[in-house]
């Protein structure tokens, strides 16, 4: 089984994807992948058997988000910079100083 990436924009058809990931790159439900897409490095991962994936930058500092702390448990992580939050499930900002969200992409999965 393939991953895939395309930006949350519109309506994509599995024909917009790439490919970045396979399925036993996973081998727990707290893996986190740093893959490119393009110009983007992009956090992918999985929470409760669905799919997320989030652009590596934060949005307040400009900085790699995965190289703060991920909590699963709170469905969040945190900038090491100056402690912003972002929602691991939709990217929007949860605390200051960060007030813009980070880019989400849509997953597409490949079964064959």
């Amino acid at each position: 089984m393939r991953r895939g990436l395309e930006s949350k924009s519109g309506k994509p058809s599995s024909a917009d994807f790439r490919a970045v990931a396979q399925l036993n790159e996973f081998t727990s439900d707290e893996d986190v992948l740093v893959v490119n897409y393009g110009r983007f490095s992009v956090l992918l991962y999985k929470i409760d058997g669905e799919f997320f994936a989030m652009e590596d930058r934060c949005s307040h500092a400009d900085v790699l988000l995965s190289d703060g702390e991920l909590d699963f448990s709170m469905c969040r992580i945190q900038c090491h910079k100056h402690g912003a939050m972002f929602d691991l499930k939709n990217g929007q900002a949860l605390t200051p100083p960060a007030v813009v969200g980070v880019k989400m992409f849509a997953v597409y999965r490949d079964w064959e």
